[in-house]
C-alpha cells in the first residue's frame, strides 16, 4: 500500500514538473509583443539622417512580408527587406550587427536562390543535402508560421538596436 502511495506521488510529482508554468505564448503573441517593444523604441530615438524613414520602409515591408504568398512575391518581398537591411546595418552598434547579419542572410536565402550554398534558412535544407532543384518554391519557401517568427526575430534585434545605440554608428570616414 506504501508503495502505491509512493508510485503515485512520483507519477504526480514528475507530470506537474512538466506542465507548462504559463511561460508559453502563442506566435502571434510573440510577433505582437515584439512589434510593441519595437514601436515603443522608436519613439523616443533620432536616428541619425534619413534611418527613420529607411526603418519606416524596412517595417512595411515585413508586414508585406509575412503575408505575401509563396514563391515570386516572396521572393520579391524579401530582396526588399534585405537591401533596407544592407543599408541599416552600417549603422548597427556592434553588438546588434551579427544579429542582423543573421537575419540578413535568411531573408537574402530567400530572395536569392542562387546564392543559397553553405547556409540554411530557418527551415531550408543546406545545399550540399539539398536536389538541384532547391531554388524552386516549395523547399525554400517559409510558411506563414515561420515568417511571422523571422519577423518577430527582426523586430526584436530592430529594439535592442534602437534602445541601445539608435543607428547613430556613422560609416568609417564619415563626420
Amino acid at each position: 500500500m506504501l508503495n502505491r502511495i509512493f508510485l503515485l506521488g512520483v507519477c504526480l510529482f514528475v507530470m506537474s514538473g512538466c506542465l507548462p508554468r504559463g511561460e508559453t505564448k502563442s506566435l502571434d503573441e510573440v510577433l505582437k509583443i515584439a512589434r510593441d517593444r519595437y514601436n515603443d523604441a522608436i519613439v523616443d530615438v533620432e536616428p541619425i539622417g534619413g534611418t527613420r524613414e529607411k526603418l519606416a520602409d524596412l517595417v512595411s515591408n515585413m508586414n508585406g512580408f509575412i503575408d505575401s504568398a509563396p514563391g515570386d512575391q516572396t521572393r520579391v518581398v524579401a530582396g526588399s527587406v534585405t537591401k533596407h537591411l544592407q543599408e541599416l546595418i552600417p549603422q548597427t552598434g556592434y553588438t546588434t550587427r551579427p544579429a542582423l547579419g543573421e537575419l540578413l542572410k535568411s531573408y537574402r536565402g530567400m530572395s536569392f536562390p542562387e546564392e543559397r550554398e553553405g547556409f540554411t534558412t530557418i527551415s531550408g535544407p543546406t545545399a550540399g543535402s539539398a536536389s538541384q532543384e532547391s531554388s524552386e518554391a516549395g523547399n525554400w519557401d517559409l510558411d506563414v508560421a515561420a515568417r511571422k517568427l523571422l519577423v518577430a526575430r527582426t523586430f526584436t534585434a530592430l529594439a535592442q538596436e534602437l534602445e541601445t545605440t539608435s543607428f547613430r554608428v556613422l560609416p568609417k570616414g564619415a563626420r
